[in-house]
């Protein structure tokens, strides 16, 4: 989707860091919080943890959980390399021993050196006389998949991609592959190369025609490339073999939804529930959907999505000690707390919002859609120096190497907020990011808030596509133009122009629901006093 969604399913994980100057605005508490997590969970980042505590240390000298966690991450650190010695020298003793190769893995990968403690165990495999032709590359593509297994752990996507495509070339045609090909696929979606990644998924699909993964995600290429038949099609197939599944026609709504098949969404987000009673997602989205065609029982969804929110968290406080939880379950109990504050935010309780945000930030550190989602919170509230310390936040806690279109919303976002207090804006880094950006409408939508693009043109250029992207285009052109001729002093030309992105259909676009709040704004502080 070329809008960002509000309050719809949980925002893709943000990247890709501007070589422009960043103000920290992660505590120091983030830090220590971070590097606890990087010693304490599987998998370990001994050396990612030092680096966190270390930091965490340089904003806060005396913080006394940090100084300890530090000691023991340097202690940690120590015994793996000791580790590392001893094996090394076992291995000089005999370089066959594999044995002591393979152990070598472990205190490896704890440093941050996954690569190397596969290399040698690879590369046994591969020198070793009983191992020649077809039969070779299968195993050696095999170890590939493994290694890349172990980095999508970590959230190396970089290497996920570099491991998966060098098991494909080493046997290309092996069906047994099939869920490699998956792997690169959701790797490429997740750098936007959305044409690879259909072709990842097809081949998957060549070689496994029932893997229900494979179709979900090629699915959503066809989705994104605004093939919608062929990704309802996708959709329908996967369901076909899991009929069961409530998530999969929840994910055949949101297609629908976007598609303009609303009454389709809604049998679908219907069976959904009736799958999956406790789907607080479905509910929310069930609900947003009555809600922007007028339908009154959307409040019954809100308030059953928000108990059932509600209930999944007090069950598991009851159960668990959240400082010993795996980061698998840590970061699913965020993402309940980032679900539950969308909603609140929804229902204009945006404290309510804000104190399920740090919930979630406290269980998953350096959780970058928590940040954002603090941004858009603050700026309901109309706290826009709150919202530039949360979405610079959110570029600070982002992961490496993720596409540019999973982070331009939240610089533009902090463009806006910036030029509202008429602060310096340079640390946005937004002319590097519209170069670097591949999606065709976010790069005019950037070239029109740097100045470059005429607002006539902007329309022009918003009104052309496909006719389900041109609406959300021409929602977000009506938005952006607002927002330039209300920080130009223009109240009513902006307000025109927010009244027409309201009355845009979207409204659970991040869009619209900002330009209702800007006319509310407006409309309030226009009031004469009493």
């Amino acid at each position: 989707m070329k809008c960002r969604l509000l309050f719809g399913f949980g925002f893709v994980l943000a990247a890709f860091l501007s070589t422009s100057p960043l103000h920290a605005q992660l505590t120091a508490v983030d830090y220590l919080n971070s590097g606890r997590v990087k010693i304490e969970k599987e998998p370990l980042d001994i050396n990612g943890a030092i680096a966190d505590l270390t930091k965490a240390l340089q904003l806060d000298p005396k913080l006394a959980e940090a100084q300890t966690e530090l000691a023991k991450a340097k202690t940690n650190k120590a015994e793996a390399e000791q580790r590392i010695a001893e094996l090394n020298k076992a291995i000089a003793a005999n370089p066959k021993d594999a044995k002591s190769i393979s152990e070598l893995a472990a205190p490896k990968a704890a440093l941050g050196d996954l690569d190397s403690a596969f290399t040698g165990l690879i590369a046994l495999y591969a020198s070793s006389p009983e191992m020649s032709g077809d039969n070779k590359n299968s195993i050696l593509a095999g170890m590939y998949a493994e290694l890349a297994d172990e980095k999508r752990r970590r959230n190396d996507w970089k290497g996920v991609l570099a491991d998966d495509t060098k098991a494909i070339d080493l046997d290309p045609h092996n069906p047994r592959l099939a869920k490699v090909y998956e792997s690169r696929g959701e790797c490429r979606q997740f750098f936007h190369d959305f044409v690879g990644a259909q072709a990842d998924f097809s081949q998957a699909i060549t070689f496994d025609p029932r893997m229900i993964e494979a179709y979900v995600g090629r699915c959503q290429m066809k989705a994104n490339g605004d093939d919608y038949d062929g990704a309802l099609a996708d959709c329908t197939k996967a369901i076909s073999f899991a009929p069961d599944q409530g998530y999969l026609f929840a994910i055949r709504a949101v297609i629908e939804k976007r598609h303009g098949d609303t009454d389709g969404a809604l049998a679908d987000f219907t069976k959904a529930i009736a799958l999956n009673p406790g789907d607080a997602d479905s509910f929310f989205q069930r609900g947003l959907t009555k809600d922007a065609k007028g339908d009154p029982t959307a409040a019954a969804d809100f308030t059953q999505a928000l108990s059932i929110f509600s209930k999944a968290i007090a069950d598991s406080e009851s159960r668990v000690d959240h400082s010993g939880m795996e980061q698998g379950y840590a970061i699913g109990q965020g993402y309940t707390f980032l679900g539950r504050a969308k909603l609140k935010a929804y229902l204009r309780d945006f404290d309510g919002a804000l104190a399920d945000v740090d919930k979630a930030v406290a269980l998953v550190p350096m959780f970058t859609d928590a940040y954002f989602e603090r941004g858009l919170i603050k700026q309901l509230k109309d706290d826009h120096a709150g919202a530039i310390v949360a979405y610079r936040a959110s570029l600070e806690s982002a992961l490496p190497f993720t596409a540019e279109e999973n982070l331009i919303f939240t610089r533009f976002g902090l463009l806006l907020a910036l030029r509202r207090l008429h602060q310096d804006e340079s640390s946005v880094g937004l002319a590097k990011a519209v170069d670097t950006v591949k999606d065709p409408w976010m790069k005019t939508v950037g070239q029109f808030l740097q100045g470059k693009l005429a607002e006539a043109d902007f329309f022009k250029e918003a009104a052309k596509g496909h006719a389900d992207d041109i609406t959300e285009q021409q929602l977000e052109a009506f938005y952006y133009a607002g927002m330039t001729h209300l920080l130009n002093g223009d109240v009513a030309g902006a307000k025109d122009l927010f009244t027409k992105c309201t009355d845009t259909k979207g409204k659970d676009y991040y869009e619209s629901v900002m330009a209702k709040a800007e006319l509310a704004h407006l409309t309030a502080t226009s009031k004469p006093a009493n």
